[in-house]
């Protein structure tokens, strides 16, 4: 009976995970459209025709950006890009360590922020300047980290980031956005002027 029971609740639970799952993945593209109107960008639903996904599109200062679901390996992902407008931003990677790394790996202290640290692994700039770009954006990864597979990709001339799943929560794409306008603006020069 007991055995019944635990089969029955583990259903369940299964059951219920896939339709809170699928109630986020259906309603996300109306979220993104609330959120696109409510702060005054441009929105354009799924095609499926055409295999895309519901964007957003706006602008902060000379910074074009979008906000698109897009499928990565089959798999949704929420996704935030910007180009830079002039100049170039640092080579730097940061990757959303697992549940997994975090309760069993061992994280060196990279930027010597242990929110950041453990969470995340810093690919690129050293220590001291990826502390100094991630520093002020504390709260921003906190938010974020509450999703998975966040990952952060800025080279040359554009700056990504995106994490599994179709963003409904308005607060995480504000989140999303502002690291992502925040290293777009993040400059340091090679070296000092002489």
């Amino acid at each position: 009976m007991v055995e019944l029971v635990v089969i029955g609740g583990t259903g369940l639970a299964a059951f219920v995970a896939a339709t809170v799952e699928t109630a986020r993945r259906l309603g996300a593209p109306r979220a993104l459209g609330e959120w696109a109107k409510a702060r005054g960008h441009r929105y354009t639903p799924a095609d499926p025709k055409a295999k895309i996904g519901a964007r957003a599109f706006g602008s902060r200062g000379d910074v074009l950006f979008t906000i698109d679901f897009c499928r990565v390996r089959g798999e949704p992902r929420t996704r935030v890009v910007a180009d830079v407008p002039r100049g170039r931003v640092p080579r730097i990677a940061l990757v959303q360590r697992s549940r997994f790394e975090r309760m069993f790996g061992s994280a060196l202290p990279v930027l010597g922020l242990p929110e950041i640290d453990d969470a995340y692994i810093v690919h690129g700039l050293e220590g001291p300047e990826a502390r100094e770009l991630v520093e002020p954006l504390l709260a921003a990864f906190e938010r974020l980290d509450r999703r998975s597979d966040v990952r952060l990709f800025a080279d040359a001339g554009r700056v990504t980031l995106m994490w599994a799943g179709v963003e409904p929560d308005p607060r995480v794409l504000d989140a999303g956005l502002a690291v992502v306008l925040a290293t777009v603006a993040w400059e340091k020069p090679d070296a000092p002027y002489r």
